[in-house]
């Protein structure tokens, strides 16, 4: 009699020193070749048939007694170290693997997700307008009296809602139906398609699913070159002190990078989620603005802030999930800078009723929101805001860099607006927007928990913007500021105790400075144009880190840091310093010589602390490069 556990002393049968995890497994948990052969013993680890014998001794049961069975028998019996029960793998959900109806189980799961993904794909499918694409030239008002742009779309930068300039039209319903055409046979055809859908999507998701969405969590929207802002960004959102899990959804095989998923982001707290493992790319083809609404479709948490890749946190999310306005509507929403510019059409084809003569809104805040005379149906048409018209979408129009929303309350508009984005690019995208600024998956959220009479919360504070200075209170917008919801939902119950009274509005003049309320937060920089690539704002001209003139400067200047109280410039470029001088192993597509990068951001960090306030300097003279 051996056992490999003995010590030089003679003694035997010690108990091993294991890792591990499973509890309640019986006997021998270690998977050996006895769970192969029948007729092995339950405790064999290997066995012949002249009597040869290596048994896993069971730390549980006392020693002895392998010692009495090993000296009652003839065989030639060995003893190696099994684990204990409590100590082998982590993981809980599965504790046998030699279980088939475990592993049937988890398997099945999986199946009923991916089929659930499939079956919702093809309703969306079935849907399709049986007509042609109706965003494009031939369907807008050639002969428009109003102001258009290419194509007679509505003009993209018109409208800020913050401005409320009084050279703009009033948004009307006959303005707003005055751009977008469509024959009755196309809106007839369209009214069908969104009527199908509504009747096929389903309400939400079936048990087996809805069983397995579980908690809170934070989702990017990645791939490809978007996983270097992704990181960027979570190094940011760690920074807010988050704690929450976060997942990356990777459209594509093409776009996922196995060090970034498999090293990297899991010292955040995060995981990658790749599309191509529920949905089968080359049959459903979603791309740009369309691919938003297929990750909140697979993303596993029941609770989801999603986010742009190029979007940064700079107050702590997580607070958000358990505090009012998000606890009793369950979707939040931030404004964009426009006015909405969503066409009448869009009421008429999904059954939205808008009553036309009672206003419940009074968004111009001056006399414009009480015109004279208003007595018939043709007055409101003509002189008040269609969407301060009870049943309409609220003013102002979205902006989806960040969106609050729970997957199981708000499943239905969910699936409504895949259908939204699946076909935006030829029908709805254009019905949202008419060519406004920002124009794709932005309104399609909101406009269908909308219809489906789901609540839903919408930020009050106006968006910031923040760029080149290119005079007083003007830029070249390279970021968006958004506001802290709790913040903004508390002073909303007593507008007039915390309106902002520190700038008297003049609609003839800019009113960059005139905030809502007197004490809200900005929460997210939403760093759309550019993108914080370094090797793409390096250079000199428009959006970048040097003038034509090759003077250094900030990327939002010095109103950032104002809004703010801190130089979260500063902070963004010391994250990508220690991402590309500490951690240069880290790969990234389009970035080379991390080297290279690395010392040219330093620079730029330099700069930055040494120009806090951000004096812009002008010059040969003054340049500081």
């Amino acid at each position: 009699m051996v056992t490999a556990s003995d010590d030089k002393s003679g003694s035997t049968a010690k108990t091993p020193v294991t890792a591990g995890a499973t509890t309640d497994v019986t006997a021998s948990v270690g998977l050996a070749m006895s769970n192969l052969h029948d007729d092995y013993d339950s405790d064999a680890y290997y066995q012949s048939k002249d009597g040869f014998k290596i048994i896993l001794a069971n730390p549980e049961v006392d020693g002895q007694v392998y010692v009495d069975r090993m000296l009652s028998s003839d065989d030639d019996i060995h003893v190696i170290s099994d684990f204990k029960a409590d100590d082998y793998y982590t993981n809980k959900k599965l504790n046998d693997y030699t279980n088939r109806d475990g592993l049937d189980l988890e398997l099945n799961k999986q199946s009923a997700f991916k089929q659930f993904v499939s079956e919702l794909l093809e309703k969306v499918v079935e849907c399709r307008p049986p007509i042609g694409a109706i965003n494009n030239p031939g369907h807008y008002n050639s002969s428009n009296v109003y102001k258009n742009v290419q194509h007679h779309k509505m003009p993209v930068l018109d409208g800020k809602l913050r401005e409320n300039n009084g050279a703009d039209p009033i948004r009307s319903k006959e303005y707003l139906r005055s751009y977008l055409t469509l024959s009755d046979e196309e809106l007839d055809f369209l009214k069908g398609s969104h009527h199908k859908a509504m009747d096929l999507l389903p309400d939400g998701f079936p048990s087996e699913v809805s069983s397995e969405i579980k908690g809170r969590g934070i989702l990017y929207a990645g791939g490809g070159s978007y996983n270097w802002l992704v990181l960027l960004s979570l190094v940011m959102l760690r920074q807010t002190g988050s704690k929450l899990p976060v997942e990356v959804f990777i459209p594509k095989d093409s776009d996922y990078q196995s060090d970034l998923c498999n090293r990297v982001f899991p010292v955040f707290g995060a995981k990658c989620l790749l599309m191509e493992n529920y949905v089968d790319v080359k049959k459903y083809k979603f791309k740009g603005y369309q691919l938003k609404s297929m990750a909140l479709l697979l993303t596993s948490f029941e609770e989801v802030l999603l986010l742009d890749s190029d979007n940064i946190p700079l107050k702590n999310p997580d607070y958000m999930f358990i505090n009012e306005p998000y606890k009793s509507n369950g979707m939040i929403v931030w404004p964009d800078f426009w006015r909405r510019s969503t066409s009448p059409l869009y009421y008429e084809i999904a059954n939205i009723p808008v009553n036309e003569t009672h206003q419940v809104r009074f968004s111009y805040g001056d006399e414009r929101d009480h015109p004279q005379p208003l007595e018939t149906h043709e007055d409101y048409e003509w002189k008040i805001s269609y969407h301060d018209l009870e049943g309409t979408l609220p003013e102002a129009s979205s902006e989806t860099g960040q969106l609050l929303i729970n997957k199981k309350t708000h499943a239905k508009a969910i699936f409504l607006s895949l259908y939204y984005n699946f076909f935006g690019p030829d029908y709805y995208y254009g019905l949202f927007s008419q060519g406004q600024a920002g124009e794709g998956d932005k309104e399609t959220i909101l406009a269908a928990a909308h219809k489906l009479g789901l609540p839903y919360y919408q930020v009050q504070e106006y968006i910031r913007e923040f760029g080149e200075s290119t005079g007083e209170y003007e830029f070249h917008i390279a970021a968006m500021g958004q506001y802290d919801p709790i913040l903004d939902y508390l002073q909303g119950q007593e507008p007039e105790k915390y309106k902002y009274d520190k700038w008297v509005y003049d609609r003839k003049k800019n009113n960059y400075p005139m905030h809502k309320y007197k004490e809200s937060e900005t929460m997210f920089l939403h760093c759309n144009q550019p993108k914080l690539y370094p090797w793409q704002v390096d250079g000199n001209g428009f959006r970048k880190i040097h003038d034509t003139a090759g003077n250094r400067r900030r990327l939002y200047s010095h109103y950032l840091h104002e809004e703010l109280g801190f130089d979260a410039e500063a902070k963004i470029w010391e994250s990508m310093q220690w991402l590309l001088c500490n951690h240069g192993d880290i790969s990234f597509r389009g970035s080379r010589d991390s080297n290279k990068w690395c010392a040219k951001v330093t620079e730029q960090l330099d700069w930055l602390k040494m120009h806090p306030e951000d004096v812009e300097i002008k010059g040969e003279e003054k340049s500081n490069r």
